[in-house]
């Protein structure tokens, strides 16, 4: 970690404390829409709400980056969460939580294309890898630790507590964030671009990467937040306590592939990684849906995390290096509507498939869409022409 830029630890410290509330909230949100005593659709809806205000906002939040700067947005961003945040430690009823959710996910979209866009201005064409690794790997380490800290402090002062938690902490972080986090160059002045405009792609590396991204979060998101528990529990008979340990010990493969694959990401082409990350997460998924040893189970589930390691940053560097840099915050922000499509989907379609075929079928489609994704993968001109030649002009990338 030594020498690294102080403007990448600073946005990660500010991601940290982002992300760090995000995990105080996720084991309590549905515990509490419960005990207002709504229907499983209402409380479904509690979680729905966060995705459909990203899916309505990525973009249009990724053009106001480009025209007004990533500041105002990382700002304005944990501001909001901190008003969603009030009213969920005030809530009364279960439409308090779903309008809760709904900002928490307005302010993320917010935030995250603001700091994914800051980081990759400040990272060299050639450590882009590295940086969004560091930056992803801080925001994994404040999701792991604030789940720990929200079930502990919720047991001990109640359920609407972790609310008023995750409202100290963000008042510390819009602090730390107006104080430390800094851009050096004013935004330059561009052109709105019609929806329809930013989604007519001629370029086919970047068709690509919008393809992984969509994949990245319909099978490895899926399987991870969905068939990964229900696979331990109904499946393999695992206690709830065994059933957390997988998760964590995913979480912990993740977030050390982070820190350790970004430099090599770097010193491969972009290409062999994101072929290297699908081929493991495509059969790594194959093998979990079809495991009945534990140990080999858990062994697989580490290289399962170690694909979600090495994909997460790779996708996100690829995005900086095909965006012209007038346009990285459109452009990060197409990319994240189609990740939050596939998180969208995913679990909707593959509990489908579940319903009628079992839970195998989940894994073995969503084996076979990263499958597929290896072969686009290959159809990809070499990035390293891109990224030593710098940025594409917008009519390359539109």
């Amino acid at each position: 970690m030594r020498g690294l830029d102080k403007k990448l630890i600073a946005i990660s410290i500010s991601a940290l404390f982002v992300d760090f509330c995000a995990g105080v909230i996720r084991p309590v949100l549905p515990l509490l829409s419960r005990q207002f005593d709504a229907s499983y659709f209402l409380v479904g809806l509690v979680a729905s709400s966060y995705g459909i205000a990203r899916l309505a906002v990525d973009v249009p939040f990724g053009s106001i980056v480009d025209r007004a700067g990533k500041r105002p947005l990382l700002l304005g961003g944990i501001l909001i969460h901190i008003f969603g945040s009030a009213i969920g430690a005030l809530a009364t009823n279960i439409y308090h939580l779903i309008l809760f959710s709904f900002l928490r996910g307005v302010a993320y979209a917010a935030y995250f294309d603001a700091c994914y866009t800051l980081v990759g201005d400040i990272a060299p064409a050639n450590k882009r890898a590295q940086y969004m690794s560091i930056n992803l790997a801080s925001s994994l380490l404040g999701i792991s630790v604030g789940s720990a800290i929200g079930g502990e402090v919720s047991n001990k002062f109640g359920l609407h507590f972790p609310f008023v938690l995750t409202l100290l902490v963000l008042l510390t972080g819009c602090l730390f964030t107006y104080l430390a986090v800094q851009e050096d160059e004013r935004p330059r002045k561009v052109e709105w671009i019609p929806l329809s405009g930013i989604l007519r792609i001629r370029n086919r590396n970047l068709i690509v990467v919008y393809v992984a991204s969509f994949v990245s979060f319909f099978s490895g998101m899926s399987i991870v937040d969905v068939f990964i528990p229900l696979y331990s529990r109904t499946v393999l008979g695992l206690s709830l306590a065994e059933v957390g340990f997988v998760s964590t010990l995913e979480s912990v493969s993740m977030l050390t592939t982070l820190l350790g694959f970004g430099q090599i990401a770097d010193r491969l082409s972009r290409k062999t990684s994101l072929f290297l990350g699908f081929a493991l997460l495509a059969s790594s998924t194959l093998v979990l849906g079809q495991m009945w040893n534990l140990g080999m189970y858990l062994v697989v589930s580490l290289i399962f995390g170690v694909s979600r390691g090495i994909l997460s940053p790779v996708i996100r560097a690829c995005v900086m290096d095909l965006a012209d840099h007038g346009r990285r915050g459109t452009t990060l922000g197409v990319q994240r509507l189609f990740c939050d499509l596939g998180a969208t989907l995913g679990p909707i379609s593959l509990g489908h498939l579940s319903d009628l075929f079992g839970l195998s079928a989940a894994f073995s489609v969503a084996a076979t869409v990263s499958a597929c994704t290896c072969a686009a993968v290959l159809s990809m001109r070499r990035m390293e022409t891109v990224v030593s030649a710098g940025s594409l002009s917008p009519n390359e990338l539109l």
